[in-house]
């Protein structure tokens, strides 16, 4: 009876001990999150305001303007706001970024560093104050600073880069930390977009850490948005353009025609291009010839071999191409190819007049009718019948 005893109060000692350390070890994680919000708290309070208004109201209500495509409306209040705030705002900006709290769908991730933050937040420290804005709106408000904000290239270079590197080291095991990683990438290089060429430095440096990963290519985009101010990137989009990868291909012809520098160099690129085994590839390099007005006059031969497919969207992709170089003369560019020495070139110069039905191609298609090849002859007469088709309805009308 005394052994049992003394056997179980050995077993109690260490239960208690063990409830003991698993207290302990959770005191020590209920401090450290509550250390990290009452920095968010503090940060709240203290980050400037506008007109009676904290820095994370005017950031929140950049949200409705989350749209890159789109101007900003320079007379909108909380762009008013913003730009008011200036500089000061960056590093509130930055913190937000790095800060894994759930504030929109596209931020919620089901990780304990989330949870706990969140709940230290809302139910323990709660201050009374807005929370924390998005991450969405954070990169609105770095695209309303733009180059203004530049000195924040350090800091989110510093974000990009860290997380960068441990995507690249998880490759595509999706666990809670990646999906963290994923998010920080993904804003933070929207937001170096809008802050200049000092920011190309580090977008190159984190497509690089990616190499593989689908973050690689989303940043290569990326660099294209940025235009003219992406010059420097060149030398890194020309080595992306010849990628065993098809997707960084891709993205990297369409970035090096948004960029619209150095033609001489560039559309060869663009031409080499049109004869990728990808379909999509082929259309972005004609999508990218495009933002080269009549400097890719040298492309139109490429452009129009590369024509001949079965695929309907890389067809119309290259006549809107053909159109926006020409500036909507189609016709008067690509008449010229008629007299070419090369047969199929020829044909399918002739094709594409029909397709096109411009009444300004029949002087030339006629003169074509002659053309020594019959299979070329052939072309040209359904054309001229197609265009004369087309014109019939509306000499009627008249």
């Amino acid at each position: 009876m005394k052994m049992a005893q003394v056997k179980l109060n050995k077993g109690n000692k260490w239960r208690w001990r063990l409830l003991g350390i698993v207290i302990f070890f959770a005191c020590i994680v209920v401090c450290f999150f509550s250390a990290e919000s009452l920095k968010h708290s503090f940060a709240i309070r203290s980050q400037p305001t506008y007109a009676g208004h904290s820095l994370a109201y005017w950031t929140e209500k950049l949200l409705q303007y989350d749209d890159p495509l789109r101007r900003l409306p320079t007379n909108a209040p909380s762009v008013i706001a913003i730009k008011s705030i200036g500089p000061e705002a960056v590093p509130f900006l930055i913190g937000w970024l790095k800060t894994p709290l759930p504030t929109t769908s596209q931020d919620q991730q089901p990780n304990l560093y989330r949870r706990a933050i969140a709940f230290a937040q809302t139910n323990l420290l709660h201050t009374g104050q807005e929370e924390l804005p998005p991450r969405r709106s954070v990169v609105v408000a770095f695209r309303v600073l733009g180059e203004a904000a530049d000195d924040a290239i350090p800091g989110l270079s510093n974000l990009l880069s860290s997380a960068s590197v441990g995507m690249s080291r998880r490759g595509t095991k999706m666990v809670a930390a990646s999906r963290e990683e994923n998010n920080i990438v993904q804003y933070t290089s929207e937001s170096l977009v809008y802050l200049g060429p000092k920011a190309i430095p580090a977008l190159l440096s984190a497509a690089t850490n990616l190499s593989g990963h689908e973050y690689e290519w989303t940043i290569i985009e990326k660099i294209g948005m940025m235009g003219t101010n992406a010059v420097s990137a060149l030398p890194s989009l020309l080595m992306w353009s010849r990628s065993a990868n098809w997707s960084v291909r891709e993205r990297a012809l369409i970035s090096l025609g948004q960029i619209k520098n150095d033609p001489n160099v560039v559309i060869p690129v663009l031409i080499n291009g049109l004869d990728d085994p990808e379909t999509r590839v082929r259309k972005a390099a004609a999508y990218a010839i495009g933002f080269f007005g009549t400097n890719g006059n040298a492309a139109i031969p490429a452009l129009i071999k590369a024509s001949e497919c079965s695929d309907e969207a890389l067809k119309n992709q290259i006549y809107m191409t053909m159109r926006s170089i020409s500036h909507g003369k189609v016709a008067g560019l690509i008449t010229p190819q008629l007299t070419n020495s090369d047969d199929r070139l020829r044909l399918d110069t002739a094709l594409i007049l029909g397709e096109l039905g411009d009444e300004s191609a029949l002087p030339a298609l006629r003169e074509a009718s002659k053309d020594s090849n019959a299979s070329v002859r052939g072309a040209v007469l359904k054309s001229i019948e197609k265009i004369q088709l087309r014109a019939m309805p509306r000499s009627h009308s008249n």
